[in-house]
């Protein structure tokens, strides 16, 4: 009986440790940033999609306002012509930490060309990780509200994502249902517990989860088999705008490195889908790739995201894709 009560009170005095450490991690973590620890993490779980950008978010990206990279825009978009960009990190623009460097608010700019009230809306609906199966989910689920013009795809990289590989990347603080059990308490530990993380991080991920930690090795491994399903989502979301009479815009994307296989089966496929269902094709590709490598270096950060150079290019070649068609 004697040592169960030791337990006990050992176990309660370690209770309270962590959780008085806890509140000072909170504390300082408040003190340094004037915002609360969930609002530092840019994404939250959301069943449907996975993932989804955090409504709190309040970190060094900027504003955000309904899972769009903009601070803020009107529901109805009254006359204005609305094109959503629905896409990944090189959408979204992972590298740029001010929204008026990424492609999508510079193309606002170059359609608008100063015209007061503007006559064109371009939302930023790209999420980082987001495969082809997260962007056909939310092209049902939030794009279609919005009531767009046209949505313009860019997709690739990723391929399907994390709605249908278990090998795509997750953000370490999200879990839902289709996640392993290991990542899912790895990652309701880390947005719960800052000094959680802080251990996490400090001895190395040690406590990765098991789907980061696979994940990295095996993607390249499976990649061929996950090519028919993204070639499935991409013929998904065009019937979907067509069936809503919205223009479907497949960008074929540019690389830093035009000898990756992945790269050019993942460009056979979007070339492939597009000319099966007449849909409309924007070669961002051709450019960068007749440039030598030094010169293409200067538009990217690495081999798929822009540098600030890069989204200026970017914006200039949509721009010109689009010039009659909307």
């Amino acid at each position: 009986m004697k040592n169960i009560r030791v337990l006990l009170m050992s176990l309660a005095f370690t209770f309270l440790f962590l959780f008085l450490l806890e509140l000072s991690g909170r504390w300082y973590f408040y003190q340094k940033h004037h915002f609360g620890y969930k609002e530092s993490f840019l994404y939250e779980g959301d069943e449907a999609l996975g993932y989804k950008i955090s409504a709190q978010y309040k970190g060094k990206h900027g504003l955000c306002y309904r899972g769009m990279r903009k601070g803020h825009f009107d529901i109805n978009k009254g006359n204005k012509v609305r094109i959503v960009c629905l896409g990944e990190s090189t959408t979204f623009g992972q590298e740029q930490f001010d929204n008026a460097k990424v492609w999508p608010q510079i193309l606002e700019g170059l359609l608008n060309n100063g015209s007061q009230p503007p006559d064109y809306e371009v939302l930023n609906a790209g999420v980082c990780g987001y495969g082809s199966s997260n962007l056909a989910a939310r092209l049902r689920k939030d794009i279609l509200a919005l009531e767009p013009d046209a949505v313009i795809i860019f997709t690739g990289w990723n391929l399907v994502g994390c709605l249908k590989s278990k090998y795509s990347w997750v953000p370490g603080n999200v879990y839902f249902k289709g996640l392993p059990i290991s990542a899912r308490v790895n990652n309701f530990l880390v947005d719960n517990s800052i000094v959680y993380l802080k251990l996490k991080n400090a001895i190395g991920g040690l406590f990765n989860n098991r789907q980061n930690a696979s994940g990295a090795g095996k993607f390249d491994e499976v990649y061929k088999d996950l090519l028919p399903v993204f070639a499935g989502d991409l013929r998904e979301m065009i019937m979907i705008c067509r069936q809503n009479n919205i223009m479907p815009i497949v960008v074929k994307y540019p690389a830093r490195d035009y000898d990756s296989q992945r790269y050019r089966d993942t460009i056979d496929i979007i070339e492939g889908v597009c000319g099966e269902n007449n849909a409309r094709l924007l070669d961002c590709s051709s450019f960068f790739e007749s440039l030598d490598y030094e010169s293409r270096c200067k538009y990217f950060s690495d081999i798929a995201h822009f540098s600030d150079q890069g989204n200026e290019k970017m914006a200039q070649i949509i721009y010109s894709g689009l010039e009659g068609i909307l």
